[in-house]
């Protein structure tokens, strides 16, 4: 499941503040309480997702997959037009290993206009989460043109990321664009000395092809 994006800052934190409770209650199951408190919390802090989203994006991380579809199953009636809504179907989709519906709810979430009280802040983590889940999708599904255009996308936001060029060379390679995945593999290399050379990535990649010729060649 993708990372969630943080729903405010730390510094907006006190320690009666109703999101806290809420977590709180949450985590010692008392549910009821649990969405009474986000409904204060959403007061407290515009730029919160509906309470029934909060509370359903709780139940996904904690495994608890069907109590959190019924929230945003509810949330879907209310609330049709929410991006948060469509980030947390993609992430139950790619839970459940269902990767063409997980790509349509991120590519959803991503389309829909953002709310007008996230901060800066926020939204760029909503994007990176979001984007995040649609490459893993993509990938599972091996969609790589798709893999690619997203990966590539999230290396412009994350540049210093050489875990995730090393996902988006790996798109290219699977997608056929050879040269430009061994550019990728050297730009990862070169800003990160723990990762793999360019040449033993391009050999590997061939290894997992069964072009034993070509990984001899790159080996060398």
């Amino acid at each position: 499941m993708p990372q969630r994006p943080e729903l405010e800052n730390e510094d907006e934190k006190t320690s009666n503040d109703a999101l806290e409770l809420a977590r709180q209650a949450f985590q010692q199951k008392q549910f009821r309480k649990c969405l009474e408190l986000l409904v204060v919390a959403a007061a407290q802090h515009p730029s919160l997702p509906p309470p029934r989203l909060v509370m359903a994006d709780m139940y996904l991380h904690n495994n608890m997959r069907q109590s959190g579809r019924q929230l945003m199953e509810q949330v879907a009636i209310e609330d049709a037009e929410h991006p948060e809504l469509y980030r947390l179907f993609g992430s139950l989709a790619l839970a459940e290993r269902r990767w063409t519906e997980a790509i349509m709810h991120f590519q959803k979430a991503l389309d829909l206009p953002m709310p007008l009280t996230w901060k800066p802040q926020q939204r760029q983590a909503f994007v990176v989460s979001t984007k995040k889940g649609l490459a893993s999708a993509a990938e599972r599904r091996g969609d790589w043109l798709l893999a690619a255009e997203v990966l590539g996308s999230l290396t412009q936001i994350a540049p210093g990321d050489s875990l995730l060029r090393d996902r988006y060379a790996t798109a290219l390679f699977n997608g056929h664009r050879r040269e430009k995945a061994y550019e990728q593999f050297r730009i990862s290399y070169l800003r990160n000395s723990n990762m793999s050379p360019a040449e033993l990535s391009m050999g590997i990649m061939h290894v997992n092809e069964k072009d034993y010729r070509q990984a001899d060649q790159w080996f060398a």
